[in-house]
């Protein structure tokens, strides 16, 4: 496809995005999914609690932000020391009307980057469902690091998807996760939500085994659907060089699973979304891209997820900060 290839890090930052601020950058490709305003609130609320003063202090290490390529959802996350996320995860809650008695997720988070050695911690806000009739909006953290089996083990929820992701990943050579995460809202109170965490894997690098072929290994072994052969012709031929799964659980089982690719090359998002059979809404996108300085159609990631309405997919890149 046209469109200027994504650059990551290197040389300086391109001119549409020179003068925005990450904060600016969400703000305005929020608008453009057609988010409503509840869902908004949130959004500002993450934007003037957690981004703004994460920059304002200088503990940004990174920016990020992913699209859905219908729209249906958004994804901003910033990262920044373990310390900070301790303090700026309670400024949140606390901004956001929650008890003490119910920000135990932001303790949880604390525990996961201390048994993890981790001092890098993502904290993120998503918008999702956009469009639906039933729109949700969630905060939470990723905690980045080696996790054990004896951690996740306790924290993720019980169930027989759990087992069989635990059994999947034995049979591979013994494979751990490298990321950890959860919501950081209550699961109690007037709006209540199953507990729900998810956990990152990546393919080894010593691994002959094909990106493409790792990752779909976790829907094989977790019983979800298997893409159509076209849509793995339509990943194949973009040559991704890597690949990450993240499995989300919840008390009542796995809720979504999802395959992260990086490619030395462009996305040809058109043919992947043709493949899926889901809408491209080619013009927002293409002012979401302008906004953010890349082509539409060249992003840092492209991830195929896959959940109990179907796939889709979203593109995601890093923000110059």
């Amino acid at each position: 496809g046209s469109g200027r290839p994504l650059r990551l890090g290197r040389g300086p930052a391109p001119a549409a995005m020179a003068s925005l601020s990450p904060e600016e950058i969400f703000r305005a490709v929020a608008k453009e999914t057609g988010a409503i305003s509840d869902q908004l609130d949130l959004l500002e609320a993450y934007l003037s609690l957690v981004v703004k003063p994460v920059t304002e202090r200088r503990q940004l290490h990174g920016a990020a932000l992913n699209v859905a390529t219908d729209l249906c959802l958004f994804e901003a996350s910033v990262s920044m020391s373990a310390a900070s996320a301790g303090l700026i995860a309670n400024e949140l809650l606390r901004g956001l009307g929650m008890p003490e008695n119910s920000r135990s997720q932001a303790t949880s988070m604390a525990t996961v980057a201390e048994e993890c050695s981790s001092d890098e911690v993502q904290l993120w806000c998503t918008l999702s469902h956009i469009g639906s009739s039933e729109p949700l909006a969630d905060v939470g953290y990723t905690v980045r690091g080696q996790v054990k089996w004896s951690l996740a083990d306790v924290l993720m929820p019980q169930n027989d998807d759990q087992d069989a992701l635990r059994e999947h990943c034995h049979r591979q050579e013994l494979l751990e996760p490298i990321a950890l995460g959860s919501s950081l809202m209550p699961t109690q109170g007037s709006k209540p939500r199953p507990r729900g965490m998810h956990l990152e894997f990546e393919h080894p690098d010593d691994k002959a085994q094909k990106p493409i072929v790792f990752g779909f290994g976790f829907f094989r072994a977790l019983n979800f659907v298997q893409p159509k052969d076209e849509i793995v012709k339509a990943l194949t031929a973009n040559k991704p060089t890597k690949c990450i799964p993240r499995i989300w659980m919840t008390d009542n089982g796995l809720s979504q699973v999802s395959l992260v690719f990086t490619s030395a090359t462009r996305w040809g998002l058109n043919d992947v979304s043709e493949a899926l059979g889901v809408s491209q809404n080619s013009e927002a996108l293409s002012r979401i891209w302008e906004v953010a300085g890349g082509g539409y159609d060249s992003a840092a990631n492209m991830e195929l997820r896959a959940n109990s309405s179907g796939f889709f997919v979203t593109v995601g890149f890093r923000l110059w900060i």
